[in-house]
């Protein structure tokens, strides 16, 4: 039988890697008419996927057809009709006024410009949804999947008429139609740019005003305008009645988009947004014969490349032309200039004009010393591989962030367009070729730019086929379904407004109200060769949390990276292998006389207050695990030779479990970074503010509570509470003891133990989305799930005897985790014996106290168990489990349905998870009886979509790119490389009060209080004036 189905497993794998393998039916669409450099990362996305094997058709207007793609990228092309819109000037006309306008400063006028590309947008996805030749080839096509541009919208049109799914393509971080509906990712005004204003992630308030404006009203009357006149076409043939054009761009499985953290600004980002910003480059080819002798005629000097893009090959006044050309005439360099305007008067011998260059060519080229560019991000993207330092004159649309980017790294300088003189321009091209920090700053950042995990073409290859074989439903946030009043708790607030306003007892609510406020201002303080690595598990009793710092040390040792573990003498190395360090230290430590625990059996004394289910006692375990916490921290501290030793050491980074901040504190009394581990999702201590992080509680649950991403009123009202007040309840008495500790020490001065935590280069979480419910993350967050898993392991004798004997029924492993092995009342180990007897699989169970009355002959009882091991034999059927995590995932690595009876800590949530993914199911732990457990256990075993739903998800959890051993190495040698500055939001600088934008909107309401008492005193004295003069007429 055993033979069967590992014959069966094997064809089914087979089959698996087959249907990956076989090339889908995939069409890429631009559909703008005028696409210019849109048309770069389609093209090399389509190419990634054709080499694969895929099938690809590209979608274009007929007025491009095929340019910008390769011969070799897809296998067939199809252009829909497109007729140039009447409503525009003549095409000659156009361009001319594009060109005037787009050079002018004004607002009105940047607006026009604007407009005329909305309308060129608008009248190209009204072609195509006329040509109904293209329509029907499109329909009889039968694609698989889409992946478009998703500047206008029209490729979400597009894929819902075709009945397909999408993948949405950014050539740019953000286009102006897009915003937190879009995506589901919030983007703070007050440190996250919108692209349309010189902004960067350092804002002054007059700036934040502006990018408040730019994120809630700008934006939304674009978006209004383009979207109501594109309505009477997506009405017309029907596309989802009733759903927005912007809700069919939400409904997109996955987001490609054109960014790299070493450029772009650290900004929150969602589970289902993939960053394949070097998808676009190539080395630099050998130049034509004519460049190349221009080149080398240039000697040590070097050469400046000098373009403005694809639109941009004249000046509408010819003094800026002859500004930089006056300019050019005196440098040392040679000068390539992509012009073709008239020739300038003061055009030096040094100066090609030329009407097309082969600008990566160029810009590679080892004699290029200066790029002048127009900001498109292609162009800066390919300056930053080549490390060529630059200066950006923005003409419009995002180029002016970008400008704002390569300014602020320090790659070059910003050349304002309306102030083009020599003078200025002269300033600008000299300070860049002279000062070397530009060249020094481009190349540093060139370094991190190229240091990458993946080829971008794996990486697009990987997700678009990810995408086939699940959907993209566990990658999109919840966010997207919640209205605007429910995401940011608007109903929440006004009904928390609303019992206070009903408090009888005045006294009540003024302490509620000074409570809060107090709480407020807590959270508005604000918050290659081989390295030396100390890997710390600070915590006197590690537990599980010593398996995942366990395999980040193995896979760091086995990388030739020198390891030391420090742990507490209590434990010692327990939970980690020989093999994984080269030397471990171990700090004093000693139980703390005032830890209230009895003498004899304080670990059945914690079991037992665990189980209880009064408030009080739940808020006494997590009392104690605090104050065991805070005491290993003290011990450490007080321990000056192991001190002495860590100083001695000269460690190069510190990774550690982040769970009460002694790392951190640790970190920076050894003057070395920090990389942060948590073995959890989120632990209580942790909010906004040490990740840098937006968590929405209208979606994002904290852990503590049963919560799902889908909560009643009732649940987010408490979700509410749990983040904004439960939280701070913890860290406060936790910290407050801790931060004597840190003054003693001369820790850090003048800055709290959060903000040391929030110091940390990089965050490893131990999260998968085969499991975790999508929600907002950093560039420096990276999850490791399936990081402890470990291949099953033929079972010790006696287990395999006992297993086999289950026959076709199978086996149930019962196992509570390290500190759980029997209950606090015998009634609830009778419960499940009597259950077990009645069953006919075979039970392992770990269980240490009384054997139970009921215990029948199918059940063995066991101090211990290789739960792995027995999890991955093939006649597993059940797993009922107290919900720690590492034992989760090695449920859903195996694909074994569960029950799980969560105990504490985050365990209420995991089991949450269980059973909104539909993989089990949860037992409540006060209620425990033979029916309720009976109930649960049968109910899994005997429904097939348990099983299903398990196989599906443990699929996708297996479904990686690389296994996190490999991303451990990278990114902590990226972080020694490199250090994670570039990751880090600005969120973490910010106050509780500019973060969430609350000066900006009490500036505004004062504003509009002032205009609005303005007009009623304007009226009051109108209306007296009338009055007099009525009064006056009467006498």
């Amino acid at each position: 039988m055993m033979k069967l189905w590992e014959s069966l497993t094997v064809i089914l794998v087979v089959i698996d890697v087959l249907s990956t393998a076989r090339g889908a039916n995939i069409v890429v669409t631009l559909l703008i008419p005028a696409p210019s450099s849109h048309v770069n990362g389609l093209s090399a996305i389509a190419g990634a996927l054709t080499r694969r094997g895929h099938n690809v058709t590209i979608v274009t207007s007929s007025s491009e057809g095929t340019k910008g793609f390769q011969a070799d990228t897809y296998n067939r092309s199809i252009q829909y009709k497109f007729e140039y819109p009447q409503e525009l000037p003549p095409m000659e006309e156009l361009d001319r006024e594009f060109l005037d306008l787009a050079f002018e400063s004004s607002l009105t006028k940047q607006a026009e410009v604007i407009g005329m590309i909305f309308t060129v947008l608008r009248h190209g996805c009204r072609c195509l949804f006329e040509d109904s030749a293209t329509l029907a080839l499109l329909k009889e096509s039968n694609f698989d999947i889409l992946i478009g541009d998703a500047f206008d919208g029209c490729d979400a049109m597009l894929s819902s008429y075709l009945g397909i799914p999408n993948i949405a393509v950014t050539t740019a971080e953000r286009y102006p139609l897009f915003n937190e509906r879009v995506y589901g990712i919030p983007f703070p005004s007050s440190y996250v740019p919108f692209g349309i204003l010189p902004l960067s992630n350092r804002m002054s308030f007059a700036e934040r005003i502006a990018s408040f404006f730019e994120h809630h009203i700008v934006v939304n009357v674009i978006g209004w305008t383009h979207f109501r006149a594109l309505d009477p076409v997506k009405i017309k043939h029907g596309i989802a009645p009733g759903q927005s054009i912007p809700d069919l761009q939400a409904r997109a499985e996955l987001w490609l988009c054109m960014t790299n953290p070493a450029f772009d600004f650290a900004h929150p980002i969602a589970p289902n947004w993939v960053a394949i910003g070097n998808i676009g480059d190539t080395p630099a080819k050998p130049l034509h014969e004519d460049y190349e002798n221009f080149i080398q005629g240039s000697g040590e000097h070097g050469f400046i490349v000098f373009s403005l893009g694809s639109h941009f090959s004249e000046f509408p006044k010819p003094e800026m032309a002859e500004a930089f050309a006056r300019v050019f005439s005196e440098l040392p360099q040679r000068v390539i200039w992509r012009y073709t305007g008239t020739r300038p008067r003061y055009l030096g011998n040094n100066t090609m004009l030329v009407n097309w260059m082969p600008q990566n060519d160029l810009v590679g080229h080892s004699k290029a010393r200066l790029l002048i560019y127009h900001g498109g991000v292609k162009g800066v993207l390919e300056a930053i591989y080549h490390a060529v330092p630059m200066v950006v004159m923005p003409i419009f649309a995002e180029q002016e962030s970008n400008a704002v980017k390569v300014e602020v790294r320090g790659m070059g300088r910003r050349l304002q367009k309306d102030s083009i003189s020599y003078q200025t321009v002269k300033m600008a091209v000299t300070e860049v070729l002279i000062n070397p920090s530009y060249r020094a700053n481009v190349t540093r950042i060139s370094r991190i730019y190229r240091d990458i995990q993946f080829k971008p073409d794996d990486v697009v290859v990987y997700w678009v086929e990810h995408i086939l074989k699940f959907g993209g439903s566990h990658l999109r946030s919840k966010a997207l379904e919640l209205s605007f009043i429910q995401l940011h708790s608007i109903d929440v607030l006004a009904f928390i407004v609303g019992i206070l306003a009903k408090l009888d007892n005045f006294l009540m609510m003024k302490l509620f109200l000074v409570s809060l406020s107090l709480f407020i201002i807590i959270g508005a303080v604000p918050a290659a060769m081989g390295a030396k690595i100390l890997v710390t598990v600070t915590m006197p009793m590690a537990g599980s949390h010593a398996k995942a710092l366990s395999a980040i040390a193995g896979a760091l040792q086995r990388r030739g990276h020198d390891i030391t573990i420090l742990t507490s003498n209590f434990v010692g190395t327990k939970g980690f292998q020989k093999d994984e360090y080269s030397r471990s230290v171990q700090y004093n430590y000693e139980l703390p006389p005032d830890l209230m625990l009895p003498t004899e059996e304080p670990e059945k004394y914690f079991s037992d207050l665990a189980f209880e289910a009064d408030l009080k006692q739940k808020l006494k375990v997590f009392g104690i695990i605090f104050h065991l916490m805070r005491s290993g921290c003290v011990s450490l501290f007080e321990d000056s030779a192991t001190l002495a030793k860590l100083k001695e050491a000269d460690f190069d980074i510190l990774i550690g479990d982040a769970f009460d901040g002694c790392e951190a504190m640790l970190s920076s009394y050894l003057g070395i970074p920090h990389i942060a581990v948590t073995t959890g999702t989120k632990y209580p201590l942790f909010h906004e503010h040490t990740f840098g992080i937006p968590a929405p509680s209208s979606y994002v649950p904290f852990d503590l509570f049963p919560f799902t991403d889908k909560m009643s009123f009732l649940e987010r009202v408490a979700s509410f509470f749990e983040h904004h007040f439960i939280g701070k309840l913890f860290a406060w008495p936790h910290f407050s003891a801790l931060n004597k500790v840190k003054d003693k020490h001369g820790i850090a001065p003048g800055k709290s133990i959060p903000e040391l935590q929030a110091a940390a280069k990089l965050w490893f979480g131990m999260t998968s989305s085969a499991f975790n419910f999508p929600r907002p993350t950093v560039p420096n967050y990276v999850g490791l799930g399936g990081l402890t898993d470990a291949p099953a392991k033929n079972l010790p004798k006696e287990y395999a005897e006992f297993v086999e004997g289950s026959g076709e029924h199978g086996f149930i492993l019962f196992s509570l985790g390290t500190h759980f092995s029997e209950f606090p009342n015998p009634e609830t180990a009778e419960a499940f014996a009597r259950v077990f007897s009645e069953l006919p699989q075979r039970v392992i169970w770990r269980y240490t106290g009384p054997r139970p009355r009921s215990l029948g002959n199918n059940t063995m009882l066991v101090d211990w168990m290789p739960q792995n091991d027995l999890l991955g034999h093939p006649k597993a059927r059940l797993l009922i489990y107290h919900g720690g995590l590492a034992g989760v995932y090695e449920a859903i690595n195996h694909a074994v349905p569960m029950v799980i009876m969560p105990i504490f800590a985050e365990q209420p949530n995991n089991g949450a998870r269980v059973k909104a993914k539909g993989m089990g199911t949860l037992l409540e732990k006060d209620s425990i009886t033979y029916e309720t457990v009976k109930e649960a256990v049968v109910d899994v075993l005997e429904n097939p979509s348990c099983l299903e739903n398990v196989k599906r998800y443990s699929a996708i959890y297996k479904d990686r790119q690389s296994e996190p051993e490999e991303t451990v190495v990278f990114w902590v040698e990226h972080i020694l490389k490199f250090g994670g500055s570039h990751l880090r939001t600005r969120a973490l600088e910010l106050s509780f009060i500019q973060l969430h934008s609350i000066d900006v909107l009490a500036f505004i309401l004062g504003i509009a209080l002032v205009i609005v008492l303005l007009l009623y005193s304007c009226c009051k004295r109108c209306f007296q004036c009338c009055l007099k003069s009525k009064k006056t007429k009467v006498e």
